[in-house]
């Protein structure tokens, strides 16, 4: 009986050691797994950042762009109306209007022309 006994601890012993690797293993298994998973879990969260990195960029350039389309739009209308200023500031009638009733000035009866003396003076040599 002791002889069976000494053979069932022997054995148990064996089976306890066949438990505690298998444990291990396991748990190494277990260790590997758990990485993995973190390790992915980062790289979603970095791609997941990156990703709304680049769309807050992107809305941000766009606010821009239509900013800058409004400006050169309010530009090109300031444009437009100094063009009709410049217009109505260069228009015949106002120059004759200003030169008539501010400044004095009357408009010619008659236009003389003259000529150089040297453009005579050469007429007459040939």
């Amino acid at each position: 009986m002791l002889a069976r006994k000494a053979e069932y601890m022997q054995e148990s012993r064996e089976n306890y050691s066949i438990a505690v690797n298998k444990i291990n293993g396991m748990h190494h298994q277990f260790s590997k797994m758990v990485l993995r998973t973190l390790f992915l879990g980062v790289l979603l969260g970095g791609f997941l950042l990156g990703y709304v990195h680049l769309t807050a960029v992107q809305s941000n350039f766009n606010h821009e762009l239509v900013q800058e389309g409004e400006k050169i739009q309010q530009l090109q209308q300031e444009n437009d109306s100094l063009r009709i200023d410049i217009a109505k500031l260069e228009s015949p009638e106002r120059i004759y209007t200003i030169a008539t009733s501010q400044l004095g000035m009357l408009m010619p009866t008659h236009v003389l022309y003259a000529q150089s003396k040297t453009y005579h003076a050469a007429t007459k040599s040939r």
